[in-house]
């Protein structure tokens, strides 16, 4: 099905929660089998996020300035338009909801730099510019935000106001020849992990936050395959990477 983003329910189900470039979102049990598609969600898009009362979220298709909420059942609760800081259409490249459930959405297509928040119901809350194109973006456990952008940069930011506050740049990890961060994941604990998608340096990079910095721990190398969509069990113990053009799912301890 040519998955791209991931997803993975709490326990106690477990379900893997697969978007694609070519079909609508589809679960999996935890064993790998197929259970179903949310019918009518859009294909070609790039990542989902599942909110804590199980609702998904879901950008729109490629081209337009949207993202969809659905129930747990798969069913369409509603659809929120989407606008970059100048108030254009931009559709959400990557999504993803904090502790509360509150939606966050980086509008980083066609090269617009914008991070839009919103109630879990969709209303906006605030939205600020970036400097560059957000790529992918996650919540930390304090509810700061980690973002890949364009620059190939790797920002720590907070989500307050109209103007959110770099926090810090985390740095590439040592002797790599060509550092582009894609999707990224947090753990309860505050652990990172970035999938590289460096032409000599396809990898899942796992880094440790001590003392308010993040320090390069290890890696996952992927050898030809880019590493896409990244998520973590609900009890944190297997790692879940999609091996981005290669139609399958890796599952790490």
């Amino acid at each position: 099905m040519f998955p791209t983003g991931i997803a993975i329910h709490p326990i106690p189900n477990g379900d893997i929660v697969l978007n694609s470039g070519v079909a609508p979102v589809t679960l999996f049990s935890r064993n790998g089998n197929f259970k179903h598609v949310i019918k009518g969600s859009p294909s070609k898009t790039d990542d989902i996020a599942i909110t804590p009362s199980n609702q998904y979220i879901i950008p729109g298709q490629t081209g337009t300035n949207e993202f969809h909420i659905y129930d747990s059942q798969g069913i369409l609760i509603s659809t929120t338009s989407t606008f970059d800081i100048n108030n254009q259409p931009s559709t959400p490249r990557s999504v993803t909801v904090d502790s509360t459930g509150r939606i966050i959405a980086g509008l980083g297509w066609y090269g617009h730099k914008t991070v839009s928040i919103h109630q879990p119901d969709g209303t906006l809350i605030s939205k600020y510019e970036t400097t560059s194109s957000p790529r992918f973006i996650t919540c930390m456990p304090d509810d700061k935000l980690v973002i890949s952008f364009d620059d190939n940069t790797l920002q720590v930011m907070d989500q307050s106001g109209h103007n959110a506050r770099l926090i810090m740049l985390i740095k590439p990890p040592p002797g790599i020849q060509s550092w582009q961060p894609g999707y990224v994941c947090c753990s309860k604990q505050g652990e990172l992990f970035v999938g590289n998608w460096g032409s000599h340096n396809k990898a899942v990079y796992r880094y440790s936050r001590k003392g308010g910095k993040y320090t390069f721990l290890d890696c996952i190398t992927m050898m030809e395959n880019i590493p896409g969509g990244i998520a973590l069990s609900a009890d944190e113990q297997e790692l879940f990477v999609v091996h981005y053009w290669a139609h399958l799912v890796k599952i790490f301890r």
